[in-house]
């Protein structure tokens, strides 16, 4: 779900689509997980989503 929401606000804008489908993608998987507040420095770097396949993957900078 957070994935398939991050595209749907992304889809709403012209510039900066990885950047708003990201932070959308997180604020979804923290809700999700319980949390209420997006804590950057707990994900910096980490992979957030991984393709059965292990081929799409999507890191945080």
């Amino acid at each position: 779900m957070d994935i398939h929401f991050g595209r749907v606000i992304a889809s709403f804008t012209r510039e900066n689509k990885e950047d708003l489908f990201l932070a959308a993608a997180l604020v979804i998987l923290c809700v999700k997980d319980g949390h209420i507040c997006l804590d950057l420095n707990d994900i910096a770097g980490k992979i957030i989503f991984r393709s059965e396949e292990g081929k799409n993957i999507i890191e945080c900078p």
